[in-house]
């Protein structure tokens, strides 16, 4: 087949999925429509029958116009920037629709509710459908992207590791290239590559077996060798990625800045809760989903102080201090989920067992922590225990999604030179590292995961994580 073709076929069967996604929301949006009729004060009658919209052949073609805006047929994306643009796309159709009908004065043909229930049914459909579409032809080698690597150090085999884990984007190594270094081969997601000549990997390319090179910078002795490579190679190639040595810097929220006339490439940091909107955007969005959740987080707060006295005396109710924005001392609430005595048995514990010390050292948490009572381990298995810091992000304390709070002590001990980062922002209840592991990463990883999200922090990686966080703990993935 050829590549051509395979583009073709490729790119149908995405607007295909779109489609089935659009036509299922919009049944969906229909339904939903006719079951709150009732409920809409002041409001005409709806007697639109379902047929009238699958007529108006005009509100896909706008969906998918703007899904072509946002590069979704035409560039690939791993799962969370797909879902944004998406969301983005669906944003922008919804808005151009609503002016449509404003200015065609067809308000009576249509339902300007039943569009704004649309528009809050698409993203998760079509992404969902965009995800089998594009795994069942990748299974079948259907658009399939073949790239090869140039370079051997860890920054090439940690950037060919990412583009083939990473399904979404159905990249396919092909080989390791380059013409000096000491490897022989390289080991990668169970199969060894052995490291080819550059003149090998010339012969590929000009037999059409190579779509995309992946180049580690730091394999070249300087930029005159990068710039000869890339224009030796420019055109024979779909994709040309450079990837420099640029280690422990996180580029996400990073914008690139060009300087034409000197060649000059430079990348722009920007600090993103320091800005005065965003820090009050990011409020009003902890408070309005706080006292949104409020009704549901009284009712579970008396049932489980309930199961909580029905066990063990005591308080229902534990508070710790933590650290917070600018360092400031704060009290975090939390359902009591140990026995009264526990900072005793815990130093007994520590001084008697080795393993447990490590184990302490390690993650800050023993997994089978005799401490916790049974009402307890359900607590932190389900995450309710950390419900009440529910009133901390009201009080404005803490925030929905942050970093984790810590101590001063494992601040001083695990933070380093990151502990300025951790105190630029509140703590939150959920967080970039609870949703990727929870208590089975370490602490060293939980503070560059701390630190990538306060860098990188925006309202949609907010409401990402906010969505990934129930998932985690309808899994109780690293719970304990």
């Amino acid at each position: 087949m050829s590549k051509k073709l395979e583009k073709f076929i490729f790119f149908v069967f995405l607007i295909l999925g779109d489609l089935l996604a659009f036509y299922l929301s919009l049944f969906m949006a229909y339904l939903t429509r006719l079951f709150i009729n009732p409920l809409v004060i002041n409001y005409a009658d709806f007697k639109l029958p379902l047929s009238h919209f699958l007529k108006m052949w005009w509100i896909p073609v706008i969906f998918v116009f703007f899904y072509f805006y946002e590069g979704l047929y035409h560039k690939r994306y791993p799962f969370p920037e797909e879902l944004r643009r998406i969301v983005k796309a669906v944003f922008i159709s919804t808005v151009a629709l609503f002016f449509l009908v404003g200015l065609t004065k067809s308000s009576e043909d249509v339902s300007r509710l039943m569009f704004l229930i649309l528009g809050l049914c698409i993203p998760l459909p079509t992404a969902f459908f965009r995800s089998m579409v594009k795994n069942s032809l990748f299974k079948r080698g259907i658009g399939l992207k073949r790239f090869a690597v140039v370079g051997t150090d860890g920054i090439a085999v940690k950037s060919a590791s990412f583009l083939s884990a990473e399904k979404h984007l159905g990249y396919v190594v092909v080989g390791f290239f380059g013409d000096k270094g000491v490897f022989k081969s390289i080991s990668l997601n169970g199969k060894t590559f052995k490291v080819r000549k550059l003149k090998f990997l010339k012969k590929l390319i000009d037999r059409g077996f190579v779509d995309c090179i992946v180049v580690s910078t730091g394999y070249f002795e300087d930029e005159e060798d990068i710039a000869r490579f890339v224009y030796s190679n420019y055109g024979k190639v779909r994709e040309l990625i450079l990837v420099p040595p640029l280690k422990g810097v996180s580029l996400v929220n990073s914008e690139p800045m060009h300087i034409y006339m000197l060649d000059v490439f430079m990348l722009k940091f920007k600090d993103n809760l320091s800005t005065f909107p965003n820090i009050y955007i990011k409020r009003i969005f902890d408070l309005t989903l706080s006292l949104l959740a409020l009704p549901l987080v009284l009712l579970l707060t008396a049932v489980i102080s309930v199961l909580i006295k029905l066990e063990t005396k005591g308080s229902v109710f534990f508070s710790h201090t933590r650290v917070g924005k600018d360092g400031k001392t704060i009290k975090v609430y939390k359902f009591r989920t140990m026995y009264m005595n526990a900072q005793d048995m815990l130093e007994k514990l520590l001084m008697e067992r080795e393993d447990l010390r490590h184990e302490w050292n390690m993650y800050g948490k023993l997994k089978d922590d005799p401490r916790i009572t049974r009402v307890g381990r359900f607590l932190r298995r389900t995450s309710l225990d950390e419900l009440p810091q529910i009133f901390n992000v009201i009080k404005g304390d803490m925030s929905l999604v942050g970093p984790r709070p810590v101590t001063q002590e494992e601040l001083n001990k695990y933070y380093g030179e990151f502990a300025q980062v951790y105190k630029m922002v509140k703590p939150g209840i959920t967080g970039y590292w609870q949703v990727s592991g929870r208590n089975d990463v370490d602490y060293s990883t939980r503070v560059a995961m701390d630190t990538f999200y306060v860098i990188n922090w925006s309202l949609w990686l907010d409401l990402y994580i906010l969505a990934k966080t129930f998932w985690v703990v309808l899994k109780k993935q690293g719970a304990y």
